[in-house]
């Protein structure tokens, strides 16, 4: 054991207090979450700030309670104690998703009260995903997508790059990898979501326990909640082990066989593909809405101003007819009312302003020519090839519902129905409007005797401004449309369409609508059922069917999970306050099912550091390390698959008589980080089970000794010191450890060198050089 083991690479003060911290798993990044909720990443090498991640304006009152680094390194995953969960992008600070955890569902009106996000892992599969047929599951997907325009061109407009593309966009998504993020709140539901997008699967773990468990423990059945002290997942996810304890003072570990994640991981792979691909769709497709919804509305509220304006000339007149009625008036006798007169020529002198309505419908025309509808037949295709996967290739098998799949198929072809004909109504209405404004451009003219701009001034179709009239100038056929919308024949007139036809029909009586063609039998059987309706609300229902599709899984997946095996560790009086014991723990898990736990408690008659394996047929077997009696665990984490590290205290003598009157001095520690290299340990198996009720400490303690010993790498981080609390978070793939002393100072070690070593390694140069 070397005296100075590891390199301090960093020891800095912090700003502000510092709630909680991450190491990143693959870059020199450290996320720090400040008192205030703000999230501070750091290199840990040079100390130089990257970037910061304010609270968003909608969390007020909302305090981050969990962080989690991605596999990857390029999102972080934070936890809220309103029980939501939110992904940002590293690279830019973006938000990239946000979900509840604690419901049973994403119903967000539920009663129950949502529980803080206690604790989340990250964790990537190593198995390479290969689906049926040879080819990758991400191959799939990018064949699929080659079919359509690049999913950035949906957010670009002629002017400018949306802002929403860097908030949505994950590149990330075509890596190939297939990951899992597990998410724990404080009431003991866990939550399942694959690349941190689709929720697989919402699991009451707590029920779980009081059904399967409670009558092998009198603790257990009489306990009212758990938390959750740490868990660990194998990267195949065939098997979760889970450290709790139990409100009425039982340590426990219990194993969960969740090898249906392994079973059906390319389903899900493939599934959680569509799901970000339909999410992004939807995205993009509600920006293009809400633009044509926003031209639109002010197209029909200008026109809605100008008809009240002439409504209040004909009250004025005493007139009783109609706007339309007046103007109809006008057009089959060529001669205006005097209100009609007075409206023409003094209140609409700005005719351009007029041609603002028709240039709307040209444009919102364009926007569903070249956005709406393209983005409809993507989902749409999405859509298709889930069925087709589910019904031809028998696949997704209880994760999706073929009937339900079925039906939104046929849903959402009304629905593309739906949107063709809207697209060929904005540009009626742009042909129609053109027609009257020229119209009432001329009459302007005329009765103001000037002279017509012929770049104003365009040839007019008096039958549809006949039709416009008689549908009425101020009716909303997009918001508030007809129970039959009407449709413009090749001579100018309106065609009312029968609810008993497609809208996608409709569209033959634009080129002549006194062409009658013999019926096709295979057209016919294609026709969708029509849509009546507020188009927002039918686009609002046709958005929950496609992401409905997904509720099958995440309803089956937890009833596939199975219990393995439940473990009492320890126990202690939680009524008596004195009583309650210091117990620091580590869950890690292997990609062959094996599982190495560690724990250390004051409830030991001996201060040990236990080590116990699971293997795949899960037999345990146990070993330990005795620790010298006046030393303390504070905190302990698996380093890799050979050792773990922990933060040991040891109180410093004092050579002061202690006065009873005198005010108690507060105790100093010198505080060293140990490495333990637990894989050499030769570890004792017990072929036999251990029965449900066994407390496993008084067994250990029974059957394990060991001499003192001391670790395999030790170095003092702390001398005669009372700062307290002292935390580790670990990266194993950058092999640093992060030690807050303290709320604000930060210690960086790298765990693979030491000083030592260095020194040694700069002499033996040396001496080289002088005897060269």
């Amino acid at each position: 054991m070397t005296s100075n083991s590891f390199v301090l690479l960093n020891d800095k003060a912090c700003g502000s207090d510092i709630k909680m911290y991450s190491c990143c798993t693959t870059m020199d990044l450290l996320a720090m979450v400040s008192k205030d909720d703000h999230i501070i990443v750091m290199r840990f090498i040079t100390w130089q700030k990257l970037l910061t991640i304010y609270k968003p304006s909608t969390h007020n009152g909302i305090s981050i309670s969990s962080i989690e680094w991605s596999p990857s390194g390029k999102m972080l995953a934070v936890g809220y104690d309103d029980g939501s969960v939110s992904i940002y992008n590293i690279e830019n600070s973006k938000l990239l998703n946000s979900f509840p955890v604690s419901k049973n569902s994403d119903d967000t009106t539920s009663s129950t009260p949502s529980s803080p996000i206690h604790k989340m892992i990250w964790v990537k599969e190593n198995s390479s995903l290969v689906s049926t047929g040879g080819t990758s599951v991400i191959d799939r997907f990018k064949n699929q997508l080659s079919l359509f325009p690049p999913l950035h061109s949906y957010f670009i407009d002629n002017n400018s790059s949306k802002d929403e593309e860097s908030n949505s966009l994950r590149v990330d998504i075509y890596d190939g990898g297939f990951d899992i993020l597990i998410c724990c709140d404080t009431k003991g539901i866990i939550s399942f979501f694959s690349l941190g997008l689709l929720r697989l699967a919402t699991f009451n773990y707590f029920d779980y326990l009081k059904k399967t468990y409670s009558n092998q423990h009198f603790l257990l059945k009489s306990s009212n909640s758990i938390k959750i002290l740490d868990l660990s997942i194998t990267d195949s996810f065939k098997k979760l082990t889970i450290i709790g304890e139990t409100d009425n003072g039982l340590y426990f570990t219990s194993t969960i066989d969740t090898s249906v994640l392994l079973k059906k991981r390319n389903e899900i792979h493939e599934m959680t593909l569509q799901y970000y691909l339909m999410n992004i769709l939807f995205k993009a497709m509600q920006i293009h809405m809400d633009t044509i919804l926003e031209k639109w509305k002010e197209a029909t509220s200008f026109m809605t101003t100008k008809c009240n304006e002439f409504e209040k000339i004909l009250q004025d007149y005493g007139f009783s007819s109609s706007i339309e009625q007046e103007f109809i008036d006008l057009l089959m006798s060529g001669v205006p009312s005097p209100p009609l007169n007075q409206f023409i020529c003094n209140n609409l002198n700005n005719i351009k302003k007029l041609r603002q309505i028709e240039t709307g419908c040209l444009e919102n025309r364009q926007n569903m020519v070249k956005f709406i509808i393209p983005i409809f037949l993507n989902i749409f295709a999405s859509v298709s090839k889930l069925s087709t996967d589910s019904k031809l290739f028998d696949r997704f098998n209880e994760l999706l519902d073929q009937d339900q799949i079925e039906s939104i198929l046929n849903y959402s072809g009304s629905f593309g129905s739906k949107l063709s004909n809207i697209e060929l109504l904005f540009g009626n209405m742009s042909s129609v409007y053109s027609s009257f404004f020229s119209w009432i451009y001329k009459v302007q003219c005329s009765l103001n005797e000037i002279e017509i701009d012929k770049k104003l001034y365009l040839p007019f179709n008096e039958l549809s401004i006949m039709a416009l009239l008689k549908k009425g100038l101020k009716n909303d056929i997009i918001l508030s449309p007809p129970t039959a919308v009407p449709t413009l024949s090749s001579s100018g007139s309106f065609i009312k369409n029968s609810s008993n036809h497609s809208f996608l029909s409709s569209s033959n009586n634009l080129n002549n609508s006194s062409n009658i063609k013999k019926e096709n039998p295979l057209e016919k059987e294609m026709q969708y059922p029509q849509l009546n309706g507020n188009f927002l609300d039918l686009y609002k229902e046709f958005q929950n069917k496609c992401t409905s599709i997904f509720d099958l899984a995440k309803k089956n997946i937890p009833t596939l999970f199975k219990g393995i095996s439940f473990t009492p560790l320890c126990l202690y009086n939680k009524n008596d306050p004195s009583a309650i014991p210091r117990f620091t723990c580590s869950i890690i898990s292997f990609s062959n099912d094996l599982v190495y736990l560690s724990f250390n408690t004051t409830l030991s008659s001996t201060n040990k550091l236990f080590i116990a394996s699971n293997d795949s047929n899960n037999i345990w077997s146990f070993g330990c390390y005795q620790l010298a009696e006046n030393h303390q665990v504070t905190d302990l984490k698996y380093f890799d698959q050979e050792s773990l590290i922990s933060i040991t205290s040891l109180e410093c003598p004092t050579k002061e008589k202690t006065n009873p009157t005198t005010t108690k001095k507060p105790i100093k520690y010198n505080t060293f980080m140990k490495q333990f290299q637990y894989f050499e340990k030769e570890l004792v198996p017990l072929d036999i089970g251990i029965p449900p009720s066994t407390i496993l400490l008084d067994l250990l303690d029974a059957i394990l000794f060991c001499d003192e010993e001391d670790s395999f790498k030790s170095r003092e981080i702390l001398s005669k010191s009372t700062t307290y609390p002292i935390n580790m978070v670990l990266s194993t793939q950058r092999k640093v450890s992060s030690i807050l002393i303290g709320k604000r100072r930060m210690m960086v070690y790298d765990l693979t060198e030491d000083e030592e070593e260095e020194e040694e390694i700069q002499e033996d140069g040396q001496e080289e050089e002088d005897q060269e």
